[in-house]
């Protein structure tokens, strides 16, 4: 079983280190390294994040590396170095060869690789705006105070229920997802149908999706209407545990809409590509 793990996209070849960086881990290193720079890609980037341990047979391999993708023109980079772990780096002179970055746009950038910007499409999220906040205070008696939208990168935002919807149109798919943390959950099921629960069951957790339906729907036709989107029928399914995140089926970034109430935040995400 390999110590490391690669992955490439974009002219960038992620390495993934284990935990303890040894002479094990420095003898695989090289050999995969050899590989590499026979049909090198534009940037190598070492993510050291979960590392707890360097030593110096690794330097070396490091090293070299660095001195055959510079002959190539090609970059190597490190992200997500511990405090403890980018000091042994500089210590031992290896910053210089590792060149390390706050994240994976910044290394891109260094070598030269252009990042696509992601921007919001504030014409297709707004309908999704108006529709929560007009479903959550009008159906369910609860007032919300809008949040900023923004791009979901590679934080773990985690909830306890959501309602889940595929999106199909004419002109792209993707999905959906109504995401409550338990407590504010059962607030809104309270202010929804006046009954009070501690903890969330089977019997109650079809309201997730029934909130969801409703703010799908409105939006749907507004889109529908002024833009032609064609999006078709949906049914919602619900997704319950703890500390869930969602994965959405399509590649590009989730946009997050967030929205606050008295018992705590809830959010709304969103993920679209072209079909």
């Amino acid at each position: 079983m390999s110590l490391f793990t690669v992955t490439e996209k974009d002219n960038v070849t992620t390495v993934q280190c284990p935990s303890a960086l040894n002479s094990a881990a420095a003898a695989e290193f090289t050999i995969l390294s050899q590989a590499w720079t026979q049909n090198p890609s534009k940037l190598y980037l070492i993510d050291f994040a979960g590392v707890k341990s360097l030593e110096r047979p690794v330097f070396r391999a490091f090293v070299l590396f660095h001195q055959a993708l510079k002959n190539s023109g090609c970059f190597l980079a490190s992200i997500n170095a511990a405090p403890e772990i980018l000091a042994v780096l500089q210590a031992n002179g290896l910053d210089s060869a590792l060149s390390p970055k706050k994240d994976l746009q910044e290394a891109m950038s260094h070598a030269g690789i252009q990042v696509s910007r992601q921007k919001i499409d504030v014409e297709f999220i707004n309908p999704f705006i108006r529709a929560t906040q007009v479903t959550l205070e009008t159906q369910a008696n609860t007032p919300v105070k809008i949040g900023k939208p923004y791009l979901k990168r590679d934080e773990k935002i985690s909830f306890d229920i959501a309602g889940v919807i595929s999106l199909t149109s004419n002109a792209f798919k993707g999905s959906i997802a109504l995401c409550f943390p338990a407590k504010v959950f059962l607030a809104i099921y309270s202010n929804l149908l006046g009954e009070k629960h501690d903890v969330i069951t089977k019997e109650i957790e079809d309201a997730a999706g029934e909130i969801l339906n409703i703010i799908f729907g409105q939006a749907k036709a507004e889109l529908n209407h002024k833009a032609g989107y064609q999006i078709q029928k949906a049914i919602p399914t619900i997704v319950r545990g703890t500390n869930l995140e969602v994965h959405h089926l399509t590649r590009n970034v989730a946009v997050i809409l967030p929205f606050e109430t008295d018992s705590g935040v809830f959010h709304l995400e969103i993920s679209t590509e072209a079909s």
